[in-house]
């Protein structure tokens, strides 16, 4: 899988704490003051350091930091010179309510429209009963609307309501093990939680999960202290950050919500189309000069249109700058003919259905294996073929054959239909997609395998020596017990040459 590149078009994964909190919350740094005097710059600085996309701000009872961390991701964004450690971030306005209850206080997150501002919380508590004790979860609550009448208000907003931590302290289901009314209608009233544990209803009652079962399950880090912002986090998947964006998420969570810890679900195919022009076609690519230009996803397109829209053009633009054209004889006659209509130069009369001109271009971008190339294909056959990015640029490459080095198959409608009607259509096709790019394989093949024969060496030559290991430590300690032997002899001999003389008398001479 090939590092993700997110400037394609249509939906990604965007990794999104739901919960987090700021020093407008009164308790945040649970005692330790130093937190408190953070700065908005180095918040969004942590937030940006765990790899978030997006981020709700939601304070106990208070909007007082949103416009402030909002300003300064703006000034951010806009520098000319951004800091090393800046990545485009996302702040989704939020507010974690207390929510008074006959069976006691409830936390309950409400998340806003990135568009939305501080005013906009404010509100939103103001018409929940909360008009002071803002940032206060102890003393604070909604004063005169039960949960749903929350719920309630938080959609009249345009937000999305979220049971804080429902499994946990405060939350919506603490101590909960079966269901009753007031809790079912709660419960129909929010399409999403936040759940400390994942998996901690799963052996619950059958009613309470039934329940529980159109929720989906998302994680926020509850952050009361900096480092503690992006610690647990959903992927959501989305076009662009968003309310509706989000919401539509939720309600699809069995295909729009992950939960993964270590893989980026961003990543990308090893090959995949990024973009197709067309200039100069004879009813493409000509309005006011102007080439036509489409970005396509790395994983799935859809071109939706009515009969001559175009859609067939663009199809046969990608088989000719593939050339995925040769073949087509003996695997669909009747499409080969159709394309060779298609390609056929353009004549003045109105009745000649070729589309191709003198001067048409098709130029087909992809992504191969962390690096970007871009087929070229002119009527004529003139000019280069392959270019490949570097730096920024594009540089003409050896096109070497394209269709062994791009495998990608194309497949009409009308080809399709005709490859059904061939009992062996399929099977060719299999059976050909299995041998792409075999001369590839088999050079890896034999360079894993000559690596492999080479450590297999090693392993012998390093076996070998292990192997007469003992008796080299033998022969060695024998010669360390011999140099012991001739230390001692040689140190006896020093002794009882300088007692020797010291013990001898020197005669003396009488004058």
């Amino acid at each position: 899988m090939a590092s993700a590149n997110l400037s394609y078009p249509g939906s990604r994964w965007w990794k999104f704490d739901f919960h987090t909190h700021t020093p407008a919350s009164g308790d945040y740094g649970h005692g330790d003051e130093s937190c408190r005097g953070i700065k908005p710059e180095d918040w969004l600085r942590k937030a940006m350091a765990s790899g978030l996309d997006c981020v709700a701000v939601t304070d106990h009872n208070s909007g007082g930091w949103i416009d402030k961390l909002k300003a300064k991701n703006e000034e951010l964004r806009g520098r000319d010179a951004k800091p090393d450690w800046y990545k485009d971030l996302t702040i989704f306005p939020g507010v974690e309510i207390t929510v008074a209850g006959s069976k006691g206080r409830v936390h309950l997150l409400a998340v806003f429209d990135p568009s939305c501002d501080g005013n906009k919380v404010t509100a939103v508590l103001g018409a929940c009963g909360i008009t002071s004790g803002h940032g206060d979860e102890q003393n604070t609550a909604t004063q005169g609307l039960d949960f749903r009448g929350v719920v309630d208000k938080i959609k009249a907003e345009g937000g999305i309501a979220i049971p804080a931590h429902i499994d946990g302290k405060k939350g919506l289901l603490e101590g909960v093990t079966s269901l009753n009314p007031e809790l079912k209608k709660s419960l129909a009233a929010v399409d999403a939680a936040e759940f400390v544990e994942l998996d901690k209803f799963d052996d619950a009652d059958p009613q309470l999960k039934m329940a529980m079962r159109h929720l989906a399950k998302l994680q926020g880090s509850d952050s009361h202290k900096p480092g503690g912002i992006g610690k647990r986090y959903s992927w959501i998947k989305m076009g662009k950050p968003s309310i509706e964006g989000l919401r539509l998420a939720l309600l699809d969570h069995g295909f729009c919500v992950k939960h993964q810890d270590e893989e980026d679900p961003n990543r990308l195919p090893d090959i995949f189309l990024s973009n197709i022009t067309i200039r100069d076609m004879r009813h493409c690519g000509r309005v006011s000069g102007r080439p036509f230009t489409l970005a396509l996803h790395p994983r799935f397109n859809s071109l939706i249109g009515g009969r001559g829209a175009g859609k067939s053009t663009v199809l046969e633009s990608i088989r000719i700058a593939l050339r995925r054209d040769q073949g087509l004889d003996t695997e669909a006659p009747s499409i080969k003919n159709r394309l060779e209509q298609f390609m056929a130069l353009s004549s003045p009369q109105p009745s000649s259905r070729g589309v191709m001109l003198e001067s048409t271009e098709i130029l087909l971008q992809l992504h191969r294996r962390g690096v970007d190339y871009r087929l070229r294909w002119k009527y004529g056959g003139q000019g280069v073929a392959l270019e490949q990015k570097t730096d920024g640029e594009w540089q003409a490459t050896d096109a070497g054959e394209i269709k062994a080095r791009f495998p990608v198959n194309v497949f009409s409608q009308r080809q399709i239909d005709e490859l059904a009607s061939n009992p062996r259509g399929l099977l060719n096709i299999v059976d050909r997609s299995a041998e792409v790019n075999r001369s590839e394989w088999n050079s890896r093949w034999k360079s894993v395998q000559s690596r492999f024969l080479q450590l297999r060496e090693q392993k012998r030559e390093l076996s070998r020596r292990l192997a007469d290991e003992p008796r080299v430590r033998a022969q060695l300690k024998d010669l360390e017990n011999d140099l012991k032997q001739y230390e001692k002899k040689a140190m006896a001999r020093y002794s009882s040459g300088i007692k020797s003389v010291a013990g001898k008398k020197t005669p003396c001479r009488m004058s």
